[in-house]
């Protein structure tokens, strides 16, 4: 099915799993290059995709012709469509009503771009707060998954429903669902305090995947370092999460010193990734890493150009 072609090339293309050479964007009408979404081509319409994203809001007069392409169920270019209005983004408010129609579509590609457009056109996406809390609640785990993350793009506008849904979705029984909901949490700043109390007991409980991604929540929530440079150390230390944990200390920057210690033997470890993120932590630290410098001098002639790279950044933030 054509379809399912292009719902994979826009969603493996997404995830980063492949690359999607699309052909460079041309001057054709908006009324063309939205026909050509529908030209059984797929060439044509990767091309077509690739000018509508190009344009962004620019592309905003095509909207009521795209909403209509949506409209007709069973589609091949409904995709195409939902994901250029996501990049027409605020401009795109009247394709709201159709977004929020299709969440209910039991097609679980349609699902996923139209909440990433939701996302993108912003707080006036609120009218569908009930609709994404509903997929939040009783869709399969990967909806589940992309109903937390489109929750924590919309921002404070989710108000308190918003935020109960995702600290319930903290208990759900798949890792990744609780680890997108830790995630749009944290990206909720203050505004989730609330959750802190959930976050915390999910950052304590050794027994399960989410020590991170709730250790980082409540970083970007409280900034209470004190409780959360432990729990990351402590992931450092266990291989499973460790490079996760070094992704998260260094989203935390400067106020993760007391990592530094630990940090050090990792530029000695046998995994060239450890080396590299370890020296990407230290240079998000900066000056307070200088401890470090001996080390990272060192892989200025590593075997990978990744290592060598970040050492010499990282020597660079901390400076003389």
């Amino acid at each position: 099915m054509f379809a399912a072609h292009l719902s994979c090339i826009l969603l493996l293309a997404v995830a980063g799993e492949v690359q999607v050479k699309k052909p460079a964007a041309n001057s054709k009408p908006l009324k063309d290059l939205v026909a050509d979404l529908e030209n059984p081509d797929r060439a044509v319409m990767i091309a077509a995709v690739d000018a509508l994203e190009s344009l962004g809001p620019n592309a905003k007069t095509a909207v009521p012709e795209l909403i209509k392409v949506i409209q007709r169920d069973g589609d091949p270019a409904r995709l195409a469509a939902i994901e250029v209005i996501g990049h027409i983004g605020r401009d795109a408010v009247e394709a709201i009503p159709i977004l929020t129609k299709v969440l209910g579509h039991e097609d679980f590609h349609t699902q996923y771009f139209s909440l990433r457009a939701l996302a993108k056109i912003g707080p006036e996406s609120k009218v569908a707060l009930p609709d994404i809390i509903k997929l939040l609640q009783s869709g399969v785990a990967a909806t589940r998954k992309n109903a937390a993350t489109a929750l924590g793009d919309l921002g404070p506008v989710i108000g308190e429903d918003g935020v109960q849904a995702l600290v319930t979705a903290l208990r759900d029984k798949v890792f990744t669902v609780r680890e997108q909901a830790a995630m749009a949490l944290g990206r909720l700043g203050e505004f989730a305090s609330a959750s802190l109390p959930e976050l915390s007991e999910l950052a304590r409980n050794h027994a399960l995947s989410t020590r991170v991604a709730a250790a980082l929540a409540i970083w970007n929530i409280s900034k209470e370092i004190d409780f959360v440079l432990p729990v990351l150390l402590e992931e450092v230390a266990a291989t499973n999460h460790q490079l996760d944990a070094l992704r998260a200390l260094a989203d935390i920057g400067p106020a993760a010193k007391g990592a530094v210690p630990r940090l050090v033997p990792l530029l000695r470890n046998a995994d060239a990734e450890v080396q590299m993120l370890a020296a990407d932590v230290l240079g998000a630290i900066g000056p307070d890493a200088k401890a470090a410098r001996a080390e990272l001098k060192g892989l200025l002639n590593h075997e990978e150009k990744d290592v060598r790279e970040s050492a010499a950044a990282a020597l660079k933030a901390i400076g003389k």
